[in-house]
């Protein structure tokens, strides 16, 4: 999916309606940062992810652990 296409997706959402996985681009895209800098703080350890098939999968909740919604989420 191309970058101004996923940006249109994100655009608006609701923070719920943020996938509960993202991928590196997705992430990038949502911090405005390039893929290479999120996999740089993943293996720095600055960001939790899994590696899944090949590609990292970040937990939306623990990178934006600080939100309301994200400690909602985590309590519940």
């Amino acid at each position: 999916m191309a970058k101004k296409k996923i940006q249109r997706v994100y655009a608006g959402m609701k923070f719920a309606d943020i996938p509960y996985f993202l991928t590196t681009a997705e992430l990038g895209i949502l911090l405005d940062k390039t893929q290479g800098a999120i996999r740089r703080g993943i293996r720095k350890g600055d960001i939790p992810a899994d590696l899944i098939g090949g590609e990292y999968r970040i937990c939306r909740d623990t990178v934006f652990k600080n939100t309301k919604e994200a400690l909602q989420c985590t309590l519940q």
